[in-house]
């Protein structure tokens, strides 16, 4: 459901995409990936909130997501997630 959401987005059918989020974030939650949520934001072009969800996932230990993944291109450039790399990378030393 997050990589539709996540497509939608992209191809700006926002609204569609903005629907599936109470979805994608009730399971997303449940199962522990708040990196899925993340990922509908990167869709959507939202900045502040792709951050929120991505150190969520960090905070969470969700180390399903992959902060090399081509999917969160858009957010190298943010300071935030330089940051996240940093520690995420400490971490898993």
């Amino acid at each position: 459901m997050a990589a539709l959401a996540y497509i939608y987005g992209l191809e700006g059918n926002k609204t569609q995409a903005e629907e599936m989020l109470p979805e994608t974030k009730q399971l997303a939650l449940k199962d522990g990936h708040p990196w899925l949520v993340c990922l509908v934001y990167v869709g959507l072009n939202q900045k502040d909130e792709a951050m929120r969800w991505l150190e969520k996932a960090y905070e969470k230990g969700d180390f399903y997501f992959n902060l090399k993944d081509p999917l969160v291109d858009p957010r190298r450039s943010d300071p935030r997630f330089q940051d996240l790399q940093r520690r995420l990378n400490t971490a898993l030393k």
